[in-house]
């Protein structure tokens, strides 16, 4: 029985139209105390000094980003590549070529990208990257008739929404054809959906989650669940310079401090998820660096509009003027967070409205006025879902607390529910929840990926992760108009003008976008800046003499 899927609307200018005003389509255009961790036995030139040690906070829960059903963790840019990717170099959002050798060629008035697949890219077992298993790989995902259709746990309505189908012309040519124009799509061509695996492993059933078969600069050597795993240089990657490091260890040290003392001792390389006061004194050592980063993160919480009281915009309004995001970010975060006053952050440049959009100031009065509009002079009870984890400066429980008790004081008793972050987030893109917490690191660099995939009305679950199920018609017609045109006088107007819609309508309680810290060794070379996406995609190119 296959699984049904929501149909998309038709939807945005013509491609044609999205074309004019001089806008073509070009413009689219450490130490060895890790177990096993010992100097590479691997022969190639491009491999120099001795392994790096990283220090994570959590365990990465599968090899495969799709096999991890989205999950994000350090070890995703060492394995995995896709057709096209940012410029871990220079660590920015600059897309530049992956798998494909070169920028695809954009056909049929965006309709079409013909992708010229590397002649020299394979996968970690030894099979040769090509369009046949691109194709196989992305027909897998978007056509429920495929007979692996079901081979993958993944949400990727959002990612693959415009895509109408895969065909490889030869070996080493693919062509993606699009049901309609799309502007963000080069930055989808960066997602893991776009890496394929071999058909061979597809029609085997292979176990994705822990079984290797991605095509990145690095290969699985040995995982050691719940406490390290180690990485290798892989021999047949298509890049001498990247992947330079001879081996790459994991070392699962979840508690702040002991990674802080590990990296200090030089029993690890690399940290990430430090507080700001921290990265204050490890400052002081010479013997560190530390990095910051302003990201395009946003941390929020989502009310579910069809469910009371959260159907009554006053209601929204007044959770919003409820909280003071101020005395949250200085008291709970350190200062580690710049406020949220829309979905997107100030990274975004063009895009960020926070300039322009209802600003929901600190005002318990108001917050009480509103609720006595719409009925509620006494108050109401609800529970508030956030969950157990920690990412990066973002604490959900203790924030989860401090909106409590600001909410508190406009006599909304909210009870506080924290889940493990699985079955938290299984339930909540089912749309269980009428309030709960979330962060959200945009996968891409493009808005696109934040503001279509949370609240345009095709995305309400089980399509994609618009829980506060916002269906607005001006929402809509607004994403759908800087999702399908480059013409730079009409799509950042687009989005910023969607922004202010959504923020009026607040669907979320807009909180904070995270300032996020981390550390390495200094003698690290090869790592002269950190990647805004935090998942350590520069270090790549690090190596430790």
């Amino acid at each position: 029985m296959t699984k049904s899927r929501t149909e998309l609307p038709k939807r945005g200018p013509s491609r044609r139209d999205a074309l004019k005003g001089g806008v073509s389509l070009a413009a689219f255009s450490a130490a060895s105390s890790l177990v096993g961790l010992g100097y590479s036995t691997v022969a190639r030139a491009a491999t120099r000094g001795s392994p790096i040690v990283l220090g994570v906070s959590a365990e990465a829960n599968a090899i495969h980003q799709v096999a991890a059903a989205g999950a994000s963790n350090q070890m995703l840019p060492f394995v995995q590549r896709a057709l096209l990717m940012y410029d871990n170099v220079n660590a920015s959002y600059k897309i530049v070529p992956g798998l494909a050798a070169e920028m695809p060629e954009i056909l049929d008035d965006g309709l079409r990208f013909r992708f010229r697949i590397r002649d020299n890219a394979y996968y970690h077992d030894g099979t040769k990257v090509t369009a046949d298993a691109l194709a196989n790989w992305i027909m897998m995902q978007i056509d429920e008739n495929h007979p692996h259709y079901d081979f993958l746990n993944w949400t990727t309505k959002g990612r693959m929404r415009t895509v109408a189908k895969a065909v490889a012309v030869d070996e080493l040519t693919l062509d993606v054809y699009m049901s309609e124009f799309n502007a963000a799509m080069l930055d989808w061509f960066t997602e893991h959906q776009f890496e394929g695996v071999p058909i061979s492993a597809v029609e085997a059933g292979a176990d994705l989650a822990n079984e290797d078969y991605a095509a990145g600069p690095y290969k699985v050597a040995r995982r050691d669940k719940g406490n390290s795993t180690v990485l290798e240089r892989f021999d047949d990657f298509y890049l001498e310079e990247e992947g330079v490091a001879p081996r790459v260890g994991f070392r699962i040290i979840p508690e702040m401090n002991s990674r802080v003392a590990a990296l200090e001792a030089g029993e690890v390389d690399w940290i990430d998820s430090i507080t700001a006061e921290v990265a204050q004194s490890l400052k002081d050592n010479p013997n560190v660096t530390v990095k910051e980063r302003k990201t395009l993160y946003v941390w929020f919480v989502s009310m579910d509009m069809r469910k009371k009281p959260f159907d009554d915009l006053r209601v929204r309004q007044a959770m919003n003027y409820a909280v003071d995001k101020e005395a949250l970010i200085r008291d709970v975060l350190g200062g580690a967070a710049q406020r949220s006053y829309s979905p997107l952050s100030p990274q975004f440049g063009d895009y960020y409205a926070g300039d322009v959009v209802k600003k929901y100031d600190y005002d318990p009065d108001k917050a009480r006025a509103l609720l006595a509009e719409a009925g509620y002079a006494d108050g109401f009870k609800t529970t508030i879902y956030t969950n157990t984890g920690r990412a990066g400066q973002l604490k959900p429980l203790e924030m989860s607390q401090f909106l409590q008790a600001n909410w508190r004081d406009i006599g909304v008793d909210c009870e506080i529910e924290a889940l493990e972050w699985t079955a938290f987030e299984q339930r909540r893109t089912a749309g269980e929840f009428a309030i709960a917490t979330r962060g959200w690191t945009p996968s891409t660099g493009d808005p696109d990926g934040v503001l279509f995939q949370n609240f345009h009305s095709s995305m309400v679950p089980p399509t994609q992760r618009n829980v506060c199920f916002l269906q607005d018609p001006e929402v809509d017609r607004l994403l759908e108009l800087g999702s399908g045109t480059l013409d730079p006088a009409i799509r950042p107007q687009a989005f910023v003008d969607a922004q202010k819609r959504i923020v009026d309508l607040a669907p979320w309680v807009f909180i904070c976008h995270e300032i996020a810290y981390e550390a390495h060794n200094a003698a690290l070379e090869g790592y002269p800046a950190a990647h805004p996406s935090g998942w350590g995609n520069s270090l790549t190119y690090a190596w430790k003499p």
